[in-house]
Parts: structure tokens; sequence; C-alpha cells
């Protein structure tokens, strides 16, 4: 990765840490670093992702995927006290992120495809919490 492509990865999860935390993060959040908050919700993402995959390849059992989803939903719960438990989903599907914020609760701020959460969105409505911003080489 060059320079250059490290500062505009560093630019954009900047930008994703701060939005999070102005929609979401109320007024004292537990992780004002918009950079740190990233990194917490990426190795959360990557920790069930990894876990989904597994469960597709391998079959694992659905209490522990349950039981992993249940502690991921409380931990961005306490990273981001504005964002309703309810607007929380896991994605069991490996093939997407695993992160995510319900579509409902994404369009119900949301005017066509303009969003004005800024927040990053996929194809089906659904908000990103945890992004890959890696540079493709």
């Amino acid at each position: 990765m060059t320079s250059k492509q490290r500062k505009t990865m560093m630019e954009k999860i900047t930008k994703h840490g701060n939005q999070l935390l102005q929609q979401f993060g109320g007024d004292n959040p537990p992780i004002s670093d918009p950079v740190k908050l990233c990194k917490k919700l990426r190795r959360l993402e990557n920790k069930l992702s990894v876990l989904h995959c597994e469960n597709c390849n391998e079959g694992v059992p659905y209490d522990v995927l349950d039981r992993e989803s249940d502690k991921a939903t409380a931990i961005i719960c306490g990273l981001l006290p504005e964002l309703p438990e309810h607007a929380i989903h896991i994605n069991r599907d490996p093939r997407g992120y695993a992160l995510k914020i319900d579509d409902e609760y994404m369009r119900s701020s949301v005017i066509g495809m303009f969003n004005p959460r800024g927040i990053c969105m996929d194809f089906g409505g659904y908000g990103i919490l945890a992004p890959d911003f890696t540079p493709d080489n």
C-alpha cells in the first residue's frame, strides 16, 4: 500500500467513525476516537465473518452463532449507545458484511438514494457498521 493509499484509507475510516459517533455516539461515547471505534468494529466484523464462513463450510452449531451474535450486539450497543438494539442486524451470509444497520431503520432517514446520515450502505439499503476501506491493488 502506498502512502497516498494509506492516507486516503485513513481519511475514509476517520470520516466513517465520525459519522457513526455523530449519529449514534450520544453525549459521552465510550470511545470518542473515530479510528479506534472503527478498528474495534472491524475486529468484531472479522470475527463474525470468519464464524459465519465456518458455519457454511463446517456447520458451526447455531447456538454458538446465536451466542456470538448476542455478544456482538451488546458490544455495539455499548459502543454506540444511540443506535437502538432492534436496528442492529447481524447478517449470517458470509458473502457480505456481518454487522449492519437494519434496512427499515436506515430507510426511516433515507430519501430515495440520498443518505442524510452519511453512513455506508449496501445495495439492499442496510447500513454497514464496519466497512473495509483497504484499497484494491
